[in-house]
Parts: structure tokens; C-alpha cells; sequence
């Protein structure tokens, strides 16, 4: 038995298709595990031809509140051949891929000259993001500075910019993080080379 994940499947809230083929001319019944802790299965029959596939769709919905920071799936495909009795197994981690925070930086970057740092995120997903806690900072160029919304609504964007002036010449990066418990470690940076 074979199973590959498709690819451009694997950003955080979308639908995840699995594709399974047996790869014997026997019948198997296979049962599909996602993440086992939420009791989400499928059982599913290939037939006796070589080369049936049986598509799985997991939608986000049965998984985005339930991720954790590494923002992975596991998938467990196990089959048992009908008639030789013989146990199959197959197992998949797919990693999801956050969006990202877009950051641009403007001004003359020169030490103790004003600059600006803008942060835009616009929320790719069809619920609404809630507590959401935005930080940006840069070193020797920027102290922390932090925001909080309490609601971002599908599709809808957040743009954050603040000023700043640089204390030290050199390269450095501002960056910026968004944090919700709906979502995690997304984040975005823009280097800049600050002259004397």
C-alpha cells in the first residue's frame, strides 16, 4: 500500500487530500487515522485491481483549532489484506506553512533619523481570528512595541506601522510576530543597513 500527500495541500487551512493506492492485486480494507487524539477516521475498500486509489479529504475545520506550534498532521494508514490476513501500514506527517506577516521599512536609514516600520496581515481564513497579539522590534534599532485585536475577520487585513530611529549603525531587521490561539508562530522581517 502507497500514500502520498498532493502537492499545495499543506498551507494551514485548507483541505488536505491523501491519496491511497494498493499496490497488490488483493482486496484491503484500510482504516485512515488523522491525528488519533480527536477519534478522526475513515474505513475505506480497495479492490482486488492493482493501481485503485481512494481519495481522503481531511477539511480544516476538523483540524485549525486543534493545532499545536509545530503545526503538523500525522497521518496513519493502516490495512489488512482480506485474504492472506497480512497487516499494512503507512504513516505521513505533513507540516502546514503559516502565512506570512509582510513587513516593509521606509525612511532615510541613518542613525537617530526618523523611520517607519509597517506590519500588514490579512487573515486567509474562512473564521474569524480572535485575541490576536502582534510585536515588532528590531535591535539596536527598535524596543518591542505590541498590539492587541480582539477580532479579525475573514479576509480581512491589519496594518500596524510605527516609527522609529535607529541607535546604531550597521545591518540589523526589524521584525514582527502575530500570535492568536488560532494560529501560531507567524511572523515576517525586513533587513536594513543603518548608516552613521
Amino acid at each position: 500500500m502507497e500514500m502520498e500527500v498532493r502537492a499545495g495541500t499543506t498551507e494551514a487551512g485548507a483541505i488536505v487530500t491523501m491519496e491511497m493506492e494498493g499496490s497488490k492485486a488483493l482486496a484491503i480494507t484500510t482504516t485512515v487515522l488523522f491525528n488519533p487524539a480527536l477519534g478522526f477516521s475513515v474505513t475505506s475498500h480497495l479492490g482486488r485491481d492493482v493501481g485503485v486509489k481512494e481519495l481522503v479529504q481531511v477539511e480544516a475545520r476538523s483540524y485549525m483549532k486543534h493545532l499545536v506550534e509545530q503545526a503538523n498532521l500525522n497521518f496513519i494508514v493502516t490495512g489488512k489484506v482480506k485474504e492472506t490476513g497480512q497487516i499494512v501500514t503507512a504513516m505521513k506527517v505533513v507540516t502546514l506553512h503559516n502565512p506570512k506577516l509582510t513587513v516593509e521599512v521606509s525612511g532615510v536609514a541613518k542613525v537617530s533619523e526618523d523611520m517607519l516600520a509597517t506590519v500588514q496581515f490579512t487573515n486567509p481564513f474562512s473564521f474569524n481570528l480572535e485575541e490576536i497579539y502582534l510585536r515588532m522590534e528590531g535591535p539596536g534599532a527598535m524596543l518591542p512595541r505590541f498590539r492587541f485585536y480582539s477580532l479579525l475577520a475573514p479576509n480581512s487585513s491589519v496594518v500596524w506601522t510605527e516609527k522609529f530611529n535607529p541607535q546604531r549603525a550597521g545591518s540589523t531587521r526589524i521584525i514582527a510576530s502575530l500570535d492568536c490561539p488560532a494560529l501560531r508562530q507567524v511572523y515576517g522581517e525586513a533587513s536594513i543597513t543603518v548608516l552613521p
